[in-house]
């Protein structure tokens, strides 16, 4: 009766509807949003799941294992989604083509789950419950939550795992800061992003007990221990066992992420925001195009073009790439090479122009963070109506930012506040300008945990400004 009473409740019927829109999405959106037959796999689940593999039958946490293991294949990724998937894996006789589908409808059934889960977030900061509900709503129907549900990829368990260790932050049961850092150690192997929030919840609950030195201490301890055994594991085993210093992940252990293809990256999204077109020229064996910012300098304009055209021709990371036309038949070549040729170039061309480099590329790259409005693939129907919600993600993330004004104006829960301004500044900030691998490299899954936080002041906003609305028309009557 408590479950029937539930549901007819306005968060039961928000839920169900969420789930019908899951469910309506994996089975009739899905193939033509992902562009295949089959739903539950890209490239980068094959990772996740060789990895587990590997260590389950050889004993070795590496992307690849016998001839063709590689030495950094041991990071390519953090190890919290491949022993999620490899349990279900193991569970399922060690068949892949049972345990996909069955992780992709489990992590829609979370996702349903976390509908509640923000319910119980919004009630705690807002306490209101008209606001709690249309939190959840907007969640409920957030369509860059509902794409990675079917997916075996770690965006939907990441999601989860933060979520419930803010709802234990915000509850302050007995000995809750053991539980939010175990949750968030785990999220943290799962998807590096989650790592910021570390330490801006980690000084909350220093402010929280600042009055309390015993307090204190004891919050510290239980927060930074359970932190440490659980994500610091990881970082330890690469040194202890590999002798590397890697806190997250290192890419170059996979063929087609070599050292070629990395110091190209870098040294591109370091005079402009986008690797294409001169990515798919290479991998085409067409003319690769000079980069318009060296239009104007013909002896560097030359050497990239030698650079370009050795990679065409005998860097090997480039050629692993699918779309390649050259596949790699031989144990010579050019990629150190090349790797050295991007790198050292980088270097210069940061020197030459280094207000496009600090200042105006960051500012571009936040600009596309913050503003696309499409998918680069808008073949199919589907694909066209999706790019259509990237404007309404824009429209939710300024509402979001002018909530958390509001919040912070109204006094409402400051120590949210702080957070979610926090985690969304440091987040789109370091993906924006930072310099290591991978960043610049602005994806909208990689700013998914900041976005749906900012669902929460966004639903304030809307409610205050429609409240405010009644009232006028109210007053003009």
């Amino acid at each position: 009766m408590k479950i029937l009473k539930f549901l007819k409740s306005n968060i039961g019927l928000i839920i169900i509807l969420g789930l019908i829109a899951r469910v309506a999405f994996n089975l009739f959106f899905a193939k033509s949003y992902y562009g295949t037959n089959y739903i539950y796999t890209s490239g980068d689940t094959y990772a996740w799941a060789n990895s587990f593999v590997n260590f389950w039958e050889h004993g070795h946490y590496n992307l690849r294992f016998g001839e063709n293991m590689h030495e950094y294949g041991y990071f390519f990724r953090m190890p919290g989604y491949s022993f999620f998937i490899g349990f279900f894996w193991l569970i399922c006789g060690k068949d892949w083509s049972i345990a996909y589908p069955l992780i992709g409808w489990l992590q829609t059934l979370i996702d349903v789950f976390n509908i509640f889960l923000f319910y119980q977030i919004a009630k705690l900061i807002f306490k209101n419950e008209k606001v709690s509900l249309l939190s959840a709503f907007i969640y409920a129907f957030y369509p860059f939550v509902i794409v990675w549900n079917p997916l075996v990829y770690s965006e939907m368990l990441s999601i989860t795992l933060t979520l419930s260790a803010i709802l234990l932050f915000l509850k302050q049961s007995k000995n809750y800061p053991l539980f939010v850092g175990i949750l968030l150690g785990i999220a943290a192997l799962t998807r590096p992003q989650v790592l910021f929030l570390i330490p801006i919840i980690g000084l909350l609950i220093l402010y929280r007990n600042k009055l309390n030195f015993k307090s204190l201490i004891k919050n510290a301890l239980l927060f930074g221990i359970s932190v440490l055994v659980i994500y610091g594991s990881w970082p330890l085993r690469n040194y202890i066992n590999h002798g590397k210093v890697i806190l997250t992940q290192d890419l170059r252990g996979a063929p087609h992420w070599d050292i070629d293809v990395i110091s190209f990256m870098q040294y591109i999204y370091s005079i402009k925001t986008e690797w294409e077109p001169q990515m798919s020229q290479i991998l085409a064996q067409e003319d690769v195009d000079i980069p318009e910012i060296l239009k104007n300098f013909p002896e560097e304009a030359a050497i990239i073009h030698d650079l370009f055209e050795q990679s065409k021709s005998c860097a090997k990371g480039f050629s692993y790439w699918k779309t390649a036309k050259r596949k790699y038949q031989q144990e010579e070549g050019c990629t150190e090479e090349v790797a050295l040729g991007f790198q050292e170039l980088r270097a210069k061309h940061i020197k030459m122009f280094p207000l496009n480099f600090y200042v105006i590329l960051p500012m571009k790259n936040l600009q596309k963070a913050l503003f696309k409005f499409s998918l680069y693939d808008t073949s199919t129907y589907i694909r066209k109506i999706a790019s259509s919600f990237f404007i309404w993600r824009s429209i939710l993330i300024v509402l979001g930012i002018l909530g958390l004004i509001f919040m912070y104006r109204n006094a409402v829960h400051p120590e949210m506040t702080l957070l979610i301004a926090a985690f969304f500044l440091f987040l789109y900030i370091m993906l924006c300008a930072g310099t290591s691998p991978q960043m610049r490299n602005i994806e909208v899954r990689y700013f998914v945990h900041a976005d749906i936080l900012l669902l929460l002041p966004a639903s304030y906003f809307i409610n205050s400004m429609w409240t405010k609305w009644k009232a006028k028309k109210t007053a003009e009557q």
